[in-house]
């Protein structure tokens, strides 16, 4: 029997981690907004089309010195001591000046590295991943694309972004933001008999061609199939 891989089961997990994420960041970005007293209930927002994933190459300085500090402690403490105390922790790094400007950051940042400790071990505390984040996504975005129901999704790293963006996104947790890209509905009847649909309502995005727009098509109403001898729609704009 060969030897295990250890980077291709960490980079599975990871995929399959960061793809549970952006699942439950985008069910919570369909939720209405909360109506205010007395208001009828606000409309959902429309489902994005289109989403970016930013990954970082690597922490922040001052993210950086938190991790090295508390990865030095962690050892010291041994395989089988005790997790760093908190209060001893906050006092040592209270005494860093290139800490100073981010103290109200740092012990979140310091509850968030103990639970990726406990989840797997000394290794989150590494400055940089074993293997290549950008290429993984890449690599999946037929998944990433069908799993979010997305018609495309994009790679990005963190500093083409935004300055909160970089502070949020780090090695190993990826960043999402969806978006929707301009379209015109058509009104699509079918004249096939003997079906059950009737007409369905499709955008059409910039790009898109015969494929695209069947695959948008199956997505949203299961009952079309794909006939190949008779795949004439009249379609009317609207």
């Amino acid at each position: 029997m060969g030897s295990v891989d250890e980077v291709v089961i960490k980079s599975s997990a990871y995929l399959m981690e960061a793809a549970r994420e952006f699942r439950l960041k985008l069910k919570v970005a369909l939720l209405p907004p909360k109506a205010k007293k007395g208001q009828p209930p606000v409309k959902a927002p429309e489902r994005p089309t289109h989403a970016t994933l930013f990954v970082a190459k690597t922490y922040p300085p001052w993210q950086c010195t938190v991790l090295s500090t508390l990865k030095e402690m962690y050892n010291q403490a041994g395989p089988n001591g005790p997790s760093p105390d908190n209060k001893v922790l906050s006092q040592k790094l209270a005494q860093m000046p290139e800490l100073k400007k981010w103290m109200k950051k740092v012990m979140p940042f310091v509850a968030f590295a103990k639970e990726r400790v406990a989840d797997q071990g000394l290794s989150a505390l590494d400055l940089s991943l074993e293997f290549d984040e950008k290429k993984v996504l890449e690599d999946n975005l037929n998944y990433l694309v069908n799993t979010l129901e997305m018609e495309g999704v994009d790679v990005k790293f963190s500093s083409e972004a935004s300055e909160k963006i970089q502070e949020d996104c780090r090695p190993g947790v990826p960043f999402v933001i969806f978006r929707s890209e301009p379209s015109v509905t058509l009104n699509m009847i079918n004249n096939q008999p003997f079906s059950g649909v009737f007409q369905i309502t499709c955008p059409i995005l910039e790009g898109d061609n015969v494929q695209s727009v069947a695959k948008r098509m199956a997505r949203s109403e299961r009952n079309i199939k794909d006939d190949k001898k008779n795949r004439t729609v009249e379609i009317q704009g609207s």
